[in-house]
This record gives structure tokens, sequence and C-alpha cells, in this order.
């Protein structure tokens, strides 16, 4: 399942139509298909955080991917409004943690930060890019559900922040501006959901004393190759290293072959 939040109706409005989704019969925010969820949760962290708690609800509760997505403000006026990005780092205006998520598969977004505030901003001291209301609350209450690396959060450039004024008209706009990017980038998802590596690295693994915690990491990123690049990693990244010869050499070999995949 693919679980799409958006705070307001008129950034799920076009979505629904591009995923031809059906209003549940059991709940007026959400609308759904064989495989996608979309909840309309309104704006703010408060709202998030209900929504969340609402899909441990649904009748289905195998969502395996979780997308936030919606407009934002942003504070260069050179980025045109309509403009797209796929968010690689997510700040708060009430926490000095940021949040990283992880890009499991190659995208048409740009990439960009974004800084979640409590209320509207409505200047432009922002220390990232782009500003939204949701997005941090989003990918805390979603790593409750999975793996960071099944969370994304495309944002839209809706207005500037020292000028927020925007009509409901105009994000459907914005969104529906984008819809044909967002339809591909869910059908990526879905592809890597399903993508399983067929090749076997535990001799490997073996031979380079690999922990337990240093073979889950290293699966994760032979997907990641394989999404980005088409090709399962073999010997030309894993071969040619010696047995090591004690932890420290070990964990040298690990990190030149996490290198390599990166």
């Amino acid at each position: 399942m693919i679980f799409i939040i958006c705070a307001l109706k008129c950034e799920a409005s076009p979505l629904i139509s591009t995923f031809k989704l059906k209003l549940s019969s059991n709940n007026k925010k959400c609308y759904q298909s064989d495989d996608v969820t979309l909840y309309v949760s309104g704006v703010g962290s408060e709202n998030i955080q209900k929504s969340m708690t609402t899909l441990s609800h649904l009748e289905n509760k195998s969502c395996n991917i979780f997308i936030n997505i919606g407009v934002c403000g942003c504070n260069d006026r050179s980025i045109q409004r309509g403009s797209a990005f796929l968010i690689n780092e997510i700040c708060c205006d009430s926490s000095s943690i940021p949040h990283y998520p992880d890009m499991i598969i190659s995208s048409t977004f740009s990439e960009s930060a974004c800084t979640t505030y409590s209320s509207v901003k409505t200047d432009s001291n922002c220390p990232t890019p782009l500003a939204d209301m949701e997005a941090y609350t989003f990918f805390e209450e979603a790593l409750k559900h999975t793996n960071s690396n099944n969370i994304h959060i495309i944002k839209i450039v809706s207005d500037y922040m020292d000028s927020p004024d925007i009509t409901k008209n105009e994000i459907s706009g914005f969104i529906n501006g984008n819809r044909r990017e967002i339809f591909e980038h869910v059908s990526s998802l879905r592809i890597a959901l399903n993508t399983i590596i067929s090749d076997d690295y535990s001799d490997f693994y073996d031979s380079y004393k690999f922990t337990a915690s240093m073979r889950i990491e290293l699966n994760r990123l032979n997907k990641y190759r394989l999404l980005r690049y088409k090709k399962e990693p073999g010997s030309e990244i894993y071969g040619g290293f010696n047995t090591p010869i004690d932890k420290k050499e070990s964990m040298r070999i690990f990190h030149e072959i996490k290198k390599q995949l990166i």
C-alpha cells in the first residue's frame, strides 16, 4: 500500500483523479484504490499526528510507503512558483535535530531542504529555501510505521514567504501542473517496493567477517544501486579485498564497499 497525506483538499483533488481514487465509505477524509490510500489531514503538526493515528485504525494496515505531498513557501524568488522538490533534509523551528530522508530511487524532481514551522511563515528569514507546516512531524510519525527509505516528501512552491497569500484554485493548479511527475515517482516507488536482489552476498559477507548490522546496511545499499543503475553490484565492488586480520580491517573494508555502492 502507498499512503499519501495532503494537508488540504485542494492539494488532494488533482491526485484523487490522477490515481483514480474513490471516497472511503468509512472516512470522509480518506480516498482509496487497490494500492493507494490518500488522507486529507488538515494543516499543521497536530493534524498530521491525528491522521497517522487514524492510519492505525484503517482496515488495511499494510501501508508500506508514506508520501507527504503539498505546497510550501519559498525564500528564493529565482525559484518559480509551481516548482516541485523532493525533500532531502527536514528541519524544524522547534528542534535542532534535522532528518534526512533516504533517496532510494532516481527522480525527475530537484532536491531541496525544508523547514517546518508551527505557524505560517511571513518573512524570508529561513535557514532552508523551503518552508511548510507538516513535513517534520510527518517524517517522525511515519517512522513509527515503516523504515526511512519508505518515507518521501514532495513539496511544490506556491508562494514566497514574505507574501504568503494564495488561493485554493492556485494551489490545485500547482499540484495539477506536477501530477505527471508525481505519478511517475509513485510508479517508481511501486517498482522499488517489489524489487528483489537475486544475488547472494553471504560468501562475501562471511569472508570479510561482517556483523549482522553491516549485512543489513549493505543489503539495503545493494537494492539502492540496482534501482538507480539497473544493475546488481558484483565482484567489481565486493571482490579484491583480502581476509581481514582484525575487526578494524573488517570495518575498513565495509566502509570501502559502502562508499562504492553509494
